[in-house]
């Protein structure tokens, strides 16, 4: 089949085929029109729980127009990228989502009407993990899985390094799915997929707290004072042990009151505060350094890094919209 040789083409699902593997159930989906090597191969290991191994080399600019959610239902997708970058961005009025190699990103939808972009010339190859709602609700429970799933609209809930764990799974994963027609093994791809999905859930959610001591209302207050502290001194290097001098209490009751009074972290709080207002600043036309300085980071390109990881696009992004 000749390639295209156009250097900008839109894509939506009626100009794709699929084949089914008899063999294994996988199901390959690539454009009709030769653009390349580009194709993503699907197999569903249980219901709930669909893998899909992506690979796009286009010889053009592609844009793939994708329509709202075939699933149906709530899911949790966990996106780990292997090569190459490539970015979604929703209808609805969320940020950009972008993927890139050595990182981990997970988002949660019902209904997503949008569109992928694919660069000319580069590959990109990511691995999937699709979880719908009612295997999640098994697994973590109805709450905790309604607290992920969130309203519906289009939410990045992590972006961050892929871990050495979770890059061993995908490679074993990604290589049984390039290899599907051969024979699948199966057991092997739901059991690294049930893996991969454990350690990501880790990360979402921290472990229930098993103490039935409540804290005392004097704890609690002292606890929200800390919360206060780090929020009035948010443009300085605030340590765990600045922390506990200031407020006259150990790091072990600081960490403890903590997970238990906020399910989170001193570190994790005050990055997360950090970057909320960062995300203010700039949108009201505040520079990069001086966004940077403002939220406590001496260096800019250490607070673009931390930003990045944060929300999943540059700070630079965020200020040229303003």
């Amino acid at each position: 089949m000749k390639v295209s040789s156009k250097q900008e083409q839109q894509l939506s699902k009626e100009h794709f085929h699929l084949n089914r593997s008899e063999q294994t159930g996988a199901v390959r989906s690539q454009p009709i029109e030769n653009l390349g090597v580009c194709y993503s191969d699907q197999i569903v290991l249980a219901p709930d729980l669909t893998l899909v191994h992506l690979h796009y080399s286009p010889v053009c600019d592609l844009t793939i127009n994708q329509g709202d959610n075939p699933h149906n239902n709530h899911v949790l997708v966990i996106t780990l990228g292997l090569y190459g970058n490539s970015c979604y961005q929703s209808a609805q009025a969320s940020p950009t989502v972008n993927f890139s190699a050595g990182y981990t990103t997970i988002n949660s939808f019902r209904d997503s009407a949008g569109q992928r972009y694919y660069h000319a010339a580069a590959t990109t190859s990511q691995l999937r993990l699709i979880i719908g709602e009612n295997l999640l609700q098994q697994y973590v429970g109805h709450e905790r899985a309604s607290l992920l799933l969130g309203s519906g609209q289009l939410t990045q809930l992590l972006h961050q390094k892929t871990s050495p764990t979770s890059l061993s799974h995908a490679s074993v994963l990604a290589r049984h799915m390039s290899h599907h027609e051969a024979g699948t093994n199966r057991l092997a791809l739901h059991m690294h997929s049930l893996s991969l999905l454990s350690e990501q859930l880790e990360s979402l959610l921290p472990p229930e707290t098993t103490s039935k001591q409540k804290l005392s209302p004097d704890e609690v207050r002292q606890l929200e004072q800390v919360q206060d502290l780090m929020q009035k001194n948010i443009a300085e290097p605030i340590t765990e042990e600045f922390l506990c001098t200031a407020m006259g209490i150990s790091k072990s009751k600081l960490k403890e009151g903590f997970r238990y009074l906020f399910n989170s972290t001193p570190h994790k709080m005050l990055l997360e505060m950090r970057m909320r207002k960062a995300h203010l600043l700039l949108e009201s036309g505040y520079q990069v350094a001086q966004t940077a300085w403002k939220v406590g980071y001496r260096h800019p390109n250490n607070f673009s890094v931390a930003f990045n990881q944060f929300f999943g696009y540059s700070p630079k992004s965020v200020f040229h919209k303003k």
